[in-house]
């Protein structure tokens, strides 16, 4: 833990919506959570949009899910801080307003995560968990995750008082920023006084979630693997037949397969970008149309994602003007396309500008990879 002014931090943390706490409450538009209860047990809700304030009066505190959606400053430090850590699209940012007398109940998270205190004072009670880089959240009234049997098989702490029993104590003060390692169990309950925190949370991924990534990637393409079980299947003879095929993966592109996969279902979390992936595959529910620049130098490239009732996206590209022909290309596929297939069929065009378009492409859901298989360089269709 560090302690200093808060001003050497970036102006977005003091400034704007994060100014004070009646600000917070007062201008944020996107969904909440709210807590209560004390050290040992309690609950924290889901309760989407409603008067963070009228939470407050409650004597609860509130969970401000989606700060990136409300201070654009955040994202691009965000996007900073994961080009240092070297990850993927993966952190997140929340804010934390406890009323007097409330504070979140004993528990410990998944992730690792930065609290940095704003306004108030907040006592911060914590413990080590004792596990070898535990992989769950858990709190004693919670159901336990699925990852307990296999984290705790060694042994638990029986009771939330088995654990209090035995916490360090740290006081907050606007500035302070600490480092909480997933796993470490720690309570706020009870806090004296109205405070706001924010807390930056980093999903990274666990060596096992990017080799399993890459690994349902490729089972995903082989129809055997894809057929429903209603009786005992015969694992043997198709974990046999799969060594070839586990031949093929392509490990160096573990990372960017758990960040796409993750993208698969999420209006928010961006595909990766910067990837040469062998194969994409166009998008039924997306539209696109095309015109030329007002200078008549490129094209602007409209992608809408979506029909009906809800539009999930709507995005305008711009782009070299030869890029009309190839999309036109892709909206006529209607199966997985190789991108050496695409490069061939446009030998005037640079393979960088290709690569860029299907970038850009892929941002706007448009398109989408195909991973698993083998490495670009040694792909035939």
């Amino acid at each position: 833990m560090t302690h200093g002014a808060l001003e050497r931090l970036p102006a977005f943390f003091r400034t704007g919506l994060l100014q004070d706490a009646t600000h917070l409450c007062r201008h944020y538009a996107g969904n909440l959570q709210v807590a209560g209860g004390d050290q040992v047990g309690g609950v924290q809700q889901a309760v989407g949009r409603v008067p963070a304030s009228r939470m407050l009066d409650l004597g609860l505190t509130v969970v401000f899910d989606d700060l990136v959606g409300s201070v654009p400053e955040a994202g691009a430090w965000l996007r900073a801080l994961e080009g240092a850590l070297g990850l993927p699209t993966c952190s997140r940012m929340m804010a934390f307003v406890n009323a007097p007398g409330s504070g979140l109940t004993l528990h410990h998270d998944r992730y690792d995560q930065l609290l940095i205190q704003l306004e108030g004072t907040k006592t911060f009670r914590w413990r080590a968990s004792g596990l070898e880089h535990p992989d769950l959240r858990c709190s004693h009234g919670d159901l336990p995750a699925a990852a307990f049997g296999a984290s705790y098989a060694d042994g638990f702490p029986p009771t939330p008082e088995s654990v209090l029993a035995d916490t360090h104590e740290v006081r907050l003060h606007p500035g302070s920023v600490l480092f909480l390692p997933g796993g470490t169990w720690h309570t706020t309950a009870k806090q004296d006084e109205r405070a706001m925190s924010v807390a930056v949370i980093v999903e990274a991924p666990t060596a096992a979630d990017l080799f399993l990534s890459c690994v349902a990637a490729q089972l995903e393409q082989l129809p055997a693997w894809r057929k429903r079980v209603y009786a005992d299947p015969d694992l043997p003879a198709l974990v046999a037949g799969l060594t070839p095929h586990l031949a093929e993966l392509d490990l160096s592109l573990a990372l960017a397969t758990w960040q796409l996969r993750r993208s698969f279902t999420s209006d928010t979390q961006a595909p990766p970008t910067g990837i040469r992936w062998p194969r994409y595959i166009r998008l039924p529910y997306a539209k696109v149309s095309t015109r030329p620049t007002d200078d008549g130098e490129g094209l602007l490239v409209r992608v809408v994602c979506g029909a009906g009732t809800y539009v999930h996206a709507d995005t305008t590209l711009g782009t070299f003007p030869e890029a009309g022909a190839v999309i036109a290309w892709i909206a006529g596929c209607t199966k997985a396309f190789a991108v050496s297939d695409l490069t061939a069929a446009f030998p005037a065009i640079l393979e960088e500008e290709i690569d860029g378009l299907l970038d850009a492409l892929g941002q706007a859901r448009f398109i989408r990879p195909v991973p698993g298989g083998r490495p670009r360089e040694s792909y035939s269709p």
